[in-house]
C-alpha cells in the first residue's frame, strides 16, 4: 500500500514539473487583435481571433511585412509550450498576412481539444495531464478507503 501511495505522489510530482516541457503546435488564422514583439528582457504576446499566446524572449520569429497591424487578417503557425505563468508560450512561429489561398482554419471561440487552462492555479497544465492526475488521485483515494475498510 505504501508503494502505491509513494508511486502516485512521485507520478503527480513528475507530471507537475514536466508539464512545462510539453509542446504543441498552432495553426490559426483570423484578425490580429494584438501584437507585441518580444525583447531580450521581456516576453511579447500575440492574439489572433480568440487565440492568445505569449512570445518567448528567445523565440524564433518570422513575421511578414504588414502582419503586425491590428485588424489585419493573419495566419499564425508555430510551436508553443505550456507555461505555468503565461499559459501558451510560443517558442518559434511565423505570422503572415492571410490571403484568399490560405487554407489554415480560421480562429474560433470554441475550445480545441488541446486547450489548456490559461488562468487560475492550473494555468499552463495540459488537459491530458490534468485528467491523468485526477485519475491517479481517484485511485489513491480508493486504495486508502479500501485499506481503511480492511482494518475495521
Amino acid at each position: 500500500m505504501k508503494a502505491l501511495v509513494v508511486a502516485s505522489l512521485v507520478t503527480l510530482t513528475t507530471l507537475g514539473t514536466s508539464a512545462i516541457a510539453l509542446a504543441d503546435s498552432v495553426n490559426v488564422c483570423g484578425p490580429l487583435r494584438e501584437y507585441r514583439a518580444a525583447t531580450a528582457t521581456a516576453p511579447g504576446s500575440v492574439t489572433v481571433g480568440a487565440e492568445q499566446f505569449a512570445i518567448s524572449s528567445d523565440a524564433k520569429a518570422n513575421v511578414a511585412s504588414g502582419a503586425t497591424t491590428v485588424g489585419t487578417n493573419v495566419c499564425l503557425t508555430g510551436t508553443w509550450q505550456a507555461s505555468q505563468t503565461v499559459g501558451r508560450n510560443l517558442t518559434d512561429f511565423t505570422l503572415t498576412v492571410q490571403t484568399a489561398a490560405t487554407t489554415a482554419p480560421t480562429s474560433s471561440a470554441l475550445p480545441s481539444t488541446g486547450t489548456i487552462p490559461t488562468a487560475g492555479p492550473l494555468a499552463g497544465i495540459p488537459v491530458g495531464i490534468l485528467l491523468l492526475a485526477g485519475a491517479l488521485a481517484i485511485l489513491l483515494v480508493g486504495a486508502l478507503a479500501k485499506r481503511r475498510a480492511d482494518r475495521s
